[in-house]
């Protein structure tokens, strides 16, 4: 158990490097990239200040409590994509056929295939929405104990699991559908386009839906809402973590079942 623990901490550890060495050899790519994505989020963060700035607060959400949601839900998609981002381009894996090679490694499947690139391009994300995490809670006037802190750490980690594990769930599909796409783009769109606004601004079948059917409101609304006591999150206190630490080990383990009943499905190319 522990050898075979070792081996694969080894392997994702050699593809972490490698994936670091191919980066250096292309110093300018990186830096465009890294710009794009650092104007993107910032384009964004202002634009969504000004937009709330024209209107009146939905509920107990002002402009500072919507510009944290924002950035709460951004670190959690950029943690995401660099950490994990090749459960993002699965669908191209599956159609191209580079899943034979990972079925015949004595190594899980799913490990090898996350383990094969951290995207360190998409640094950008994370560290900037960092920032305007501390920004958007300074405006709040958020106290920074040791426990605040830890806290708020341990919550972006449950929900950036969540996220991972639905976007899993999402790219699996493609075992089926012999689409890029699949479902993926469906989440993503859910977490990341609406899941940026107030799941209370939407009408009361969409948020049912993207709280019991769908549960994206976990990976930014109702942790957000926890965190700045407002009334609209469905748990308080402490109870967030047990709420997405339960999340946490259903969707993992669903996913990852889900994976490997996809797995099934999966035909090599010329097939």
């Amino acid at each position: 158990m522990m050898s075979s623990l070792r081996r694969h901490l080894r392997v994702s550890l050699f593809y972490t490097k490698l994936s670091l060495i191919r980066l250096i050899e292309y110093p300018v790519y990186l830096q465009s990239t890294f710009l794009m994505n650092l104007t993107t989020a910032v384009t964004g963060f202002f634009v969504l200040r000004v937009m709330f700035a024209e209107f009146q607060a939905i509920g107990e959400w002002d402009i500072a409590s919507v510009s944290f949601l924002y950035s709460f839900n951004l670190i959690t998609h950029g943690i995401v994509l660099v950490v994990a981002q090749p459960i993002w381009y699965m669908g191209r894996r599956i159609l191209s056929g580079d899943f034979d090679l990972m079925l015949v490694r004595p190594l899980d499947t799913l490990w090898l295939h996350i383990s094969r690139g951290v995207n360190y391009m998409d640094l950008a994300n994370p560290i900037l929405a960092l920032l305007m995490i501390i920004y958007s809670l300074a405006e709040l006037g958020f106290t920074p104990t040791i426990s605040n802190v830890v806290g708020l750490v341990l919550l972006v980690f449950l929900c950036s699991v969540i996220r991972a594990a639905l976007y899993l769930i999402g790219s699996t599909t493609c075992f089926w559908w012999r689409n890029r796409e699949s479902l993926k783009e469906f989440s993503a769109t859910l977490m990341n386009d609406i899941g940026r606004y107030p799941l209370t601004a939407y009408p009361w079948a969409m948020q049912f839906i993207l709280t019991f059917l769908i549960p994206t409101g976990f990976v930014a609304f109702y942790p957000a809402s926890a965190v700045l006591h407002l009334k609209d999150g469905l748990v308080a206190g402490s109870g967030i973590y047990v709420t997405l630490a339960i999340m946490v080990v259903v969707l993992s383990v669903g996913s990852y079942l889900f994976f490997r009943l996809g797995l099934r499905y999966y035909e090599s190319v010329g097939h």
